[in-house]
């Protein structure tokens, strides 16, 4: 009786630890690899790199992965989860912090960042535990269009994988992603089309936004390299569909494959628009099998649904160009602010009753509004702000009625206008003009950034 209780207790204690271990797997798994610190010499400027090995590689050398980063600052530590699954993959990985001198929000070469990457494949061919023959280029995101121009270049990259790598330029893959984000939030209508294409052909077209006409095709076409392509099927960033069709149509050996529960980075998702903490399961395994057999033959999982194409950006028309919408605001501006500052000039003022004090004060703050809105928009990356009243976001919603407020204001200040301006003096006449040519001009403006449109 005592022995079997013994017994008992010892199986429950064996249950107990396994259990436990199954709260813990990220400390598990680190515990699989080793890591060590490197600097990477990027020509004009160093970086530092991390190499994350297999805790044990049974003295055989083993495959290696150079991760080269999405869109960014490209810290190496947003990595290290990728490169630890992939220890337990018995795959050696270089991780390097991105450079900073030459890439930032408004400036980049994927050409110099492909540069970069190579150096890279070199310092991990290098290491003593790594096997240079079998060393390859990862890709995630802008990466799968840095990647895959680093391996068209070189000989000794074995390899390329890439994850959610786009079949489109980068401007139209932004006013898609830009898209899809705002209609999932709930936002229709005109604000939809200004913030996704509109304003996007400004940033685009105004040289606001690096490598917009990047062209993956023919470096996808030069590839000599076996290439795992992957992505989620909840990709809100990248157009999934069409980077795959893309891929099967013109890489030369390629594996396509498609999770149906990641989304953008591999990560597990429900919806597409949050990143659970842990990788999809069937990601590290994919790329653990595929690397150490390397296949030649095509295959290829069914495109994943994607419910609205990308399309391209139309060039801006010369009366819709950067200068243009930059004299237009300045008249704007300067329009109703100089009516309204005009004012303390006694007299100037308008007659008792006058609806222009208001027409300029309306027309003033949904034109600075604007831009600040669109700024806000554009630089914080989380559309939409504020919350959603109709289809409309409240700030939006507020512009969009003071604009009509303005066209019924000028309307009144119109046909009143003789009567007003019977017995006035030039000044006022002159005011009274300024503020008027500014009200006819706020009329287009608004049509087209959608601020008088459903």
């Amino acid at each position: 009786m005592l022995l079997q209780c013994k017994r008992a207790a010892l199986i429950g204690l064996a249950a107990l630890f396994l259990f436990s271990l199954s709260l813990f797997p990220a400390a598990a798994n680190a515990a699989d690899s080793t890591a060590r610190d490197l600097t990477l010499d990027l020509g004009d400027v160093s970086t530092p790199v991390t190499i994350v090995a297999p805790a044990s590689g049974g003295g055989a050398r083993l495959p290696g992965i150079v991760l080269v980063h999405g869109s960014g600052p490209g810290k190496r530590e947003q990595y290290r989860h990728f490169a630890e699954a992939f220890a337990q993959q018995g795959i050696v990985s270089l991780l390097y912090d991105k450079r900073t001198v030459g890439y930032s929000l408004s400036q980049r070469d994927y050409s110099q960042l492909a540069g970069d990457a190579l150096r890279a494949l070199q310092l991990l061919r290098a290491q003593p535990e790594v096997d240079p023959a079998r060393v390859g280029l990862w890709g995630l995101s802008e990466g799968g269009w840095t990647a895959p121009l680093a391996a068209s270049r070189s000989d000794d990259a074995a390899f390329l994988i890439t994850v959610a790598a786009n079949g489109v330029t980068p401007s139209r893959q932004q006013a898609w992603a830009i898209r899809e984000r705002l209609v999932h939030a709930g936002v229709s209508g005109s604000m939809v089309s200004a913030v996704a294409e509109d304003v996007t052909r400004q940033l685009v077209y105004n040289g606001l936004f690096p490598e917009p006409f990047y062209d993956p095709i023919p470096v996808l076409r030069s590839l000599k390299q076996p290439t795992l392509g992957i992505w989620g099927a909840k990709d809100r960033l990248t157009p999934p569909a069409e980077g795959l069709r893309a891929f099967q149509d013109n890489v030369r050996h390629h594996t396509l494959r498609v999770l149906p529960d990641a989304e953008h980075a591999a990560h597990r998702s429900v919806t597409g628009y949050e990143r659970l903490p842990e990788l999809d399961p069937a990601y590290a395994p994919l790329v653990g099998s595929w690397v150490r057999s390397l296949p030649t033959s095509n295959t290829a999982d069914p495109l994943p649904r994607q419910d609205v194409p990308s399309r391209p950006l139309a060039p801006l028309a010369g009366w819709e160009s950067g200068f243009a919408q930059l004299a237009v605001l300045a008249v704007l501006v300067l329009a109703f602010l100089g009516y309204a500052l005009s004012g303390f000039v006694r007299r100037w003022r308008p007659a008792s009753g006058s609806r222009s004090p208001w027409l300029a004060s309306a027309a003033l703050a949904v034109v600075v509004g604007w831009v600040t809105y669109m700024f806000l928009l554009m630089s914080n990356g989380k559309q939409p702000l504020g919350p959603l009243v109709f289809g409309r976001t409240l700030p939006w919603l507020l512009m969009q009625i003071l604009s009509v407020a303005v066209v019924a204001l000028l309307a009144v200040t119109v046909f009143r206008g003789r009567r007003e301006l019977a017995t006035a003096g030039v000044g006022a006449r002159v005011r009274r003009g300024v503020l008027l040519a500014g009200g006819a001009l706020f009329v287009p403006w608004a049509l087209y950034w959608g601020l008088l449109l459903p």
